[in-house]
């Protein structure tokens, strides 16, 4: 239903089921992401109204977002939890600040390198292995069941040739016709 949706439009789909859930413990990965502004300041206004009576868990690199919607800040480096107190955020001293969103900026760079550069091409192999497979297995199956009901050998040999693409067919058939795929061949280059 939602395959046709634009990131965006997921997104807005996404916090709308979440909040209409109600769930007492909300979640939240990068909830603004890939919203319009209009739409974002909405959402932050919705997420603000509906603090009360639940937790809320907010995940983002945005500074400004998590000061505007949450009630305790808590930073991610190197592997620990660090609470942040409001007042730290107000003075100068946010040596701390920069290298933790630095980490989190470049992980999310070399995860995305990785998805895209290492995991898609896997993935796509491992599929086109796995359809193999099961045409491979499909032509089994048909195969014994067809010799297990006493079918003619050459009737065989064409119903599981439908399994094969034109490509395929072309090189088994003219290897295994009894030289007259070598017959073929030899015409083809006279001409």
């Amino acid at each position: 239903l939602m395959k046709d949706f634009s990131h965006g439009m997921k997104n807005k789909m996404q916090m709308l089921v979440n909040i209409l859930a109600q769930p007492n413990v909300l979640l939240l990965d990068e909830p603004l992401t890939s919203l319009d502004v209009v739409v974002s300041e909405e959402m932050k206004q919705l997420l603000r109204s509906l603090k009360a009576g639940r937790v809320t868990i907010l995940s983002t690199h945005i500074l400004d977002l998590a000061l505007d919607l949450c009630d305790e800040i808590v930073l991610l480096g190197h592997g620990e939890l660090e609470r942040v107190d409001r007042a730290d955020l107000d003075s100068a001293d946010l040596s701390s600040l920069g290298p933790n969103m630095s980490v989190a900026l470049v992980t999310t760079f070399y995860g995305c390198m990785m998805a895209h550069v290492i995991f898609n091409p896997i993935v796509a192999n491992l599929t086109a292995r796995d359809e193999e497979e099961i045409l491979c297995r499909q032509i089994i199956v048909e195969g014994i069941m067809a010799i297990q009901s006493g079918e003619n050998p050459k009737f065989l040999r064409e119903r599981l040739m439908t399994f094969v693409n034109q490509n395929r067919r072309d090189a088994v058939g003219g290897g295994t016709e009894g030289g007259s795929g070598g017959g073929r061949k030899g015409r083809s280059r006279k001409k």
